[in-house]
């Protein structure tokens, strides 16, 4: 199972959606952008996602859309998945 560690130290567990439209996304998923001009990742805020504007966007589109907070570029690569809770111990 792929895991990206976040600044924070979060891990983010991606799922496959593809290019589906975020309306059929459920809304538990969270959504990761990644910069690729800079390589900033963050998570982007559900109230930016599920907008009745956004809903009925394909994913590509929607991360057109997206704006770095680091560098300013429109070059985002965006994924949807969830925060992985701390590793069960051993």
């Amino acid at each position: 199972m792929t895991r990206i560690v976040l600044p924070n130290g979060d891990r983010f567990v991606p799922q496959e959606w593809h290019d589906t439209t975020i309306s059929t996304i459920p809304r538990h998923n969270d959504a990761l952008a990644t910069c690729r001009s800079c390589g900033a990742v963050r998570l982007v805020p559900e109230k930016l996602v599920r907008t009745p504007t956004n809903n009925m966007l394909r994913i590509s589109e929607l991360a057109l859309r997206l704006r770095c907070s680091t560098c300013g570029a429109k070059n985002a690569d965006l994924q949807f998945g969830y925060l992985a809770g701390d590793p069960p111990p051993l």
